[in-house]
C-alpha cells in the first residue's frame, strides 16, 4: 500500500506539474496571439504613416521645383534691373554730365561776355539751347532705360 500511495502521490505531482506547464503554454500562446494582433494593427498604422510621409515628400519636391523656377525668374529680373542700372550709370557719367557741364559753362561765359557784342551773346544762346535740347534728349533716354520696359540706350 505504501508503494501504491507513493505512486499516486508521484503521479498527482507529475499531473500537477504537467497541468501547470500546459496552462503556462496556453497563457503564452494567448499572449503571443495578442501581441501578433497588436503588431498587425501597428503595422497598418506604420503603412499609413509611410504613405503620408511619401505624400508630404512629393509635395516638398514640387515646392522645391516651383521655388527653383521662381528663383530663376527673379534672378533674370535682377539681371535686367542690373543692366538698367549699368545703363543709367553710363548715361549719368558720360552722356548726362557732358551737356550739363556745357550749359553751366555757357551760363558762366554769358555772364562774362554780357558786356560784349550781341552777336557773341546770340551764339552763346544758340549753343545753350542746343545743349539744353541734348540734355532733354538724354533725360528722356534715361526714363526709357530705367522704366518698366527696360529699353536699351544707344
Amino acid at each position: 500500500i505504501l508503494y501504491w500511495l507513493l505512486f499516486n502521490l508521484l503521479m498527482s505531482y507529475l499531473l500537477y506539474i504537467f497541468e501547470t506547464y500546459v496552462s503556462g503554454l496556453s497563457n503564452a500562446n494567448t499572449l503571443i496571439e495578442n501581441q501578433r494582433k497588436e503588431l498587425t494593427i501597428r503595422n497598418g498604422e506604420l503603412r499609413l504613416a509611410i504613405k503620408s510621409i511619401e505624400e508630404v515628400n512629393k509635395r516638398v519636391e514640387d515646392l522645391n521645383k516651383n521655388l527653383e523656377v521662381k528663383v530663376w525668374e527673379r534672378t533674370k529680373e535682377l539681371e535686367i534691373k542690373n543692366e538698367q542700372l549699368v545703363q543709367y550709370a553710363y548715361i549719368n557719367a558720360h552722356k548726362l554730365r557732358g551737356p550739363f557741364c556745357r550749359v553751366k559753362g555757357l551760363v558762366m561765359l554769358k555772364d562774362l561776355v554780357s558786356k560784349s557784342s550781341s552777336e557773341e551773346e546770340q551764339h552763346i544762346n544758340s549753343l545753350l539751347l542746343e545743349s539744353l535740347e541734348e540734355l532733354d534728349d538724354v533725360t528722356n533716354k534715361i526714363q526709357r532705360a530705367v522704366g518698366p520696359k527696360g529699353s536699351v540706350i544707344k
